[in-house]
């Protein structure tokens, strides 16, 4: 048993583009909005009471719950500091790229200044019981669980959703996209891009949610993105010599050493979908949310924003979405998502992935080695004399 919502779009020529898959925690509000009921979630929910049976939600983590029930003091102390400038400091420490000068990280300030609505789920919390596993909170746990564990991290990261789907039979819906922050910026794909679109384009955060941080951007806007590749900060060339062989300079070393705090502070370039169309007059942001159970399409609605590419809480509008040879369209990249996610290592995916990307576009362009060679050279020669 699966679950996932698809967010696609139709651009001007009538072809299907995929803007991301999301996962077990994939939003209905559209269809509750439209039938004035959860009648879709319920249909949801009896899926998956009629495959598994019993099942519990898993929206905190278990290993979480336990550390706090088996040392109560120092959970709420952790808590506490989280809130205080040490979790900030804390924060840094654990993701320390946050704080580079080429990191792209406003959309962490606007999911702090969001309030998420409250979840109500239908199954009890999941506490390590017999059942199956509804994993909000994705995280490996003993008992099967509603989607796969490499699939489920597979839909919090845009780039590997990509990397996953390409040269597979779905590739023509996927969207051409640039990787940029920390360095990570290559002239060449990122040119690919530009030429693929008119005069507007879109940034995305790699691991982004709710539309949070998503910006259009102008061409001029996005080829200065040119001007940043290399190093994870921004360095004279004595201080890559300094720390060159002591801590990884680039975005690709830190894959190589299975390093990935670097994730929140990059996103991708694309060439902006034009889905607009006109309802009474007015032109409107188009984008289509599918949700699709067990590999079986469910239903669908269009949401209606002035927007681009907007979550639900920015439409104006949504409707029920009918287009023949759509379920089948959906259906269809689910089951490539699911096969491909299936031959990748459980403990190695991300950096197969990763690794695979930088084959395919080259690494980041070094200044280092060459560099290093000239100091050392001239450091030999003045030693001699």
């Amino acid at each position: 048993m699966t679950l996932f919502g698809l967010d696609l779009a139709q651009n001007k020529q009538g072809k299907w583009k995929l803007f991301e898959i999301n996962g077990a925690n994939s939003g209905m509000p559209g269809f509750n909005a439209i039938y004035g009921d959860h009648r879709v979630e319920r249909q949801v929910h009896d899926l998956l009471r009629e495959r598994y049976g019993e099942i519990a939600i898993n929206t905190e983590g278990l290993s979480a719950q336990r550390f706090g029930e088996e040392h109560p003091i120092r959970a709420i102390a952790q808590g506490l500091l989280r809130l205080s400038w040490f979790g900030h400091w804390q924060e840094q420490r654990n993701f320390p790229y946050l704080t580079s000068d080429k990191a792209q990280t406003d959309w962490l300030r606007e999911v702090k200044s969001t309030t998420n609505s409250t979840f109500l789920s239908p199954f009890p919390g999941y506490r390590g019981q017999d059942c199956t596993v509804w994993n909000w909170y994705n995280e490996r746990v003993e008992h099967p669980t509603v989607n796969p564990y490499i699939a489920q991290e597979l839909t919090t990261n845009k780039l590997l959703q990509y990397i996953l789907l390409n040269r597979t039979p779905v590739e023509q819906q996927l969207i051409s996209s640039a990787l940029v922050g920390l360095g990570a910026t290559r002239g060449g794909e990122l040119e690919s891009v530009l030429e693929q679109g008119e005069e507007q384009f879109v940034f995305k955060p790699l691991c982004g949610i709710q539309s949070l941080g998503v910006k259009v951007l102008s061409r001029q806007e996005a080829e200065r993105f040119k001007e940043e590749e290399g190093t994870l900060w921004k360095m004279s060339l004595a201080e890559e010599y300094r720390y060159a062989n002591k801590k990884a300079l680039y975005l690709d070393e830190l894959v190589e050493r299975g390093d990935f705090t670097f994730e929140k502070a990059v996103g991708l370039v694309q060439p902006l979908v034009d889905t607009r169309k006109e309802v009474d007059g007015t032109s409107y942001h188009t984008a289509i949310r599918a949700i699709v159970c067990n590999e079986q399409f469910i239903g669908a609605y269009i949401k209606y924003s002035d927007v681009p590419q907007g979550h639900y809480s920015h439409a104006q509008k949504v409707e029920l979405f009918e287009e023949k040879g759509f379920p089948q369209l959906c259906e269809r990249i689910v089951h490539t998502f699911l096969d491909e996610s299936k031959k990748l290592d459980s403990e190695l995916f991300r950096t197969e992935l990763y690794q695979r990307f930088f084959r395919e576009r080259g690494k980041i362009r070094r200044t280092t080695i060459p560099i290093k060679g000239v100091l050392d050279t001239v450091s030999g020669m003045v030693r001699r004399i």
